[in-house]
């Protein structure tokens, strides 16, 4: 049997007050520079994403500040430095126009990156990404880019509850019921939930990476409370010269598909490509749809 050797490299970024990012870059040819979501969460996530295209393109991942491999002071840890951390590496890489891929809270910092500086990207590829701006005053009936509901959260927790039935493992999420069991079924447990926000077939948890230790509540409440508290990109993201395409899951619980079927035609140059029964990380639920989408995105900045 021939196995496939993924080049890899892996090193830290300077940025700030003898701070470091770690960045890894997997695959060869044209560089495309990887923005994980969360905020909190670390590229871990994304590292299956992609591997199918890895042979044609070079994926350069890297932890934000104060996520797993990239630890900073919380005092140090902002949206705004964020978006600054990703100037850093464009000019370390040496590119003068950025081919971004993000990911859910990755595909606002892509869009504060492109707002401040907007002749630094070529292409944006936004990957369940909450809409590009929140409802105006006459579209409230449209909800928040982000739902958040006692409604989904039952959703999510009846979806665990049927997979953890299938695992054989205790429906009831609280420390009685876990008490009895091992660390290992403890941590099963744990990812079952984390899989049932994320996935449209819960049933494929095992290959979801991330969670647990990956995930730092510091940091996504410290980031979180430095984004704007209403965005609006639309003016930005209109004036753009690159192009944009936005790859949604269409059973993904948190992000508003509504609003977005509403307001994407705002942006004429978007296109918008919704992916069904898919969740927040569509390359597990539908991965041969995901790497068709992405392929006919990344063709754009041919």
């Amino acid at each position: 049997m021939d196995i496939q050797i993924i080049a890899e490299e892996r090193w830290y970024l300077p940025v700030e007050d003898r701070c470091t990012l770690f960045v890894r870059e997997r695959g060869s040819g044209e560089p495309i520079v990887v923005l994980h979501g969360g905020p909190g969460h670390s590229h871990d996530l994304l590292l299956g994403a992609f591997v199918r295209l890895e042979a044609e393109h070079r994926f350069v991942y890297y932890d934000q500040r104060g996520t797993f491999y990239s630890p900073f002071e919380t005092s140090l840890i902002s949206f705004a430095a964020n978006i600054n951390d990703l100037e850093v590496l464009r000019k370390e890489l040496a590119i003068d126009q950025l081919t971004l891929l993000a990911h859910s809270a990755g595909s606002l910092l892509a869009m504060g990156y492109i707002e401040q500086f907007p002749d630094r990207v070529a292409n944006a590829i936004l990957v369940g990404s909450p809409a590009f701006r929140y409802p105006k005053q006459d579209e409230e009936d449209l909800g928040d880019p982000v739902i958040q509901s006692d409604e989904f959260d039952q959703l999510i927790m009846e979806k665990t509850q049927r997979q953890l039935k299938l695992e054989g493992l205790p429906q009831t999420i609280d420390q009685q019921s876990l008490a009895s069991l091992s660390a290992k079924e403890k941590s099963n447990v744990a990812s079952v939930y984390f899989a049932a926000n994320f996935l449209h077939d819960v049933g494929r948890w095992r290959n979801l990476r991330g969670g647990g230790v990956f995930y730092n509540q510091t940091t996504a409440k410290r980031t979180h409370d430095t984004m704007p508290e209403t965005w609006d990109y639309a003016e930005s993201l209109g004036n753009f010269k690159g192009r944009i395409t936005v790859i949604n899951g269409r059973d993904d619980y948190r992000i508003n598909g509504n609003l977005w079927r509403n307001i994407r035609e705002e942006i004429p140059h978007l296109e918008y490509v919704e992916i069904a029964e898919a969740g927040h990380a569509i390359w597990i639920d539908q991965p041969n749809a995901f790497e068709s989408a992405v392929r006919d995105a990344l063709r754009t900045s041919e």
